[in-house]
């Protein structure tokens, strides 16, 4: 259960960020980049936690600004823009590494180094704390931060009128466009801890470190429909397959390839099957509606 949770958090947190701007009216796919920039950002930033989170939720909130103000205020298409971003984040970083570290390869994270797991207590919570470590709470606090200014906020109502009214939203003195900017940080942020998360979890940077991870969450941002529930409920599908696949590299005659490649084949699949249940589901109505 612990394995499970821990692989859940970062899909989590990136995909409850990911929510936000979704329900703005803009899916913001670039949160696979903005995992990889706080990530990185964590490791740069020095020798303790709070430093390397800080940094991180820094890296991450700069970045979804920029990509913000390209989309809406140079008029890039949203699509293109996010997508070029998290090409130019893996060279980028590449590039960095050299510059900083002397390789392109594995940077250990001098946080995350002799980092011992949080205390766990005997009984019945033993096996559910197994392995934790203090990154945890950051993600568990920011995601629970996320859902409540979501759903009990006056930014969330806001956020939540940009996508489905917007000239509601324009007629009460409020710039949808603002509130966008808004959305686009706060996926920033949260995608930028998730980030160094990983970093804390495995104590070291490596090339390609969000695997996937942030087109994970939005495949949940996507069967969530726009909904924290729905978000909450793909996150915690997706942490147990991340947990199943790190198990089955314990199997030899299970290949290693497909093992790794799991999480992303279910969410191919179940984002293909939900996007046929929506077309079958419209042209049910129109039949009807005919």
């Amino acid at each position: 259960m612990g394995t499970v949770f821990a692989a859940m958090l970062p899909v989590l947190a990136t995909a409850l960020g990911g929510l936000f701007t979704e329900a703005s009216g803009i899916l913001n796919i670039a949160l696979e980049g903005l995992l990889t920039v706080g990530a990185f950002a964590s490791v740069a930033a020095g020798t303790g936690y709070t430093s390397a989170f800080a940094a991180a939720a820094a890296a991450g909130l700069l970045f979804a600004s920029l990509l913000a103000f390209v989309t809406f205020r140079m008029k890039a298409d949203p699509f293109v823009a996010a997508l070029a971003f998290n090409l130019a984040v893996q060279g980028g970083c590449s590039v960095l590494s050299e510059h900083l570290f002397g390789t392109k390869g594995v940077v250990p994270a001098f946080f995350a180094a002799g980092a011992s797991s949080v205390a766990r207590p005997t009984g019945f919570s033993q096996g559910f704390l197994d392995g934790f470590k203090p990154g945890v709470p950051v993600l568990v606090v920011l995601s629970a931060l996320l859902v409540v200014v979501f759903t009990r906020t006056v930014f969330g109502l806001r956020v939540r009128a940009a996508g489905g009214n917007e000239d509601a939203l324009a007629a009460g003195g409020i710039d949808p466009v603002h509130v966008r900017f808004a959305a686009y940080a706060v996926s920033g942020v949260a995608a930028g801890l998730a980030g160094a998360y990983l970093v804390s979890d495995i104590g070291a940077w490596v090339p390609g470190i969000a695997a996937g991870r942030g087109w994970t969450a939005l495949v949940a941002v996507y069967l969530g429909r726009k909904s924290v529930a729905g978000t909450v409920a793909a996150s915690i599908g997706f942490g147990l397959a991340f947990a199943l696949a790190d198990a089955a590299q314990g199997f030899a005659v299970i290949p290693g390839e497909f093992s790794i490649a799991l999480p992303y084949a279910l969410a191919v699949i179940v984002a293909a099957t939900g996007r046929a249940s929506d077309r079958l589901g419209r042209d049910g109505r129109n039949e009807r509606g005919a």
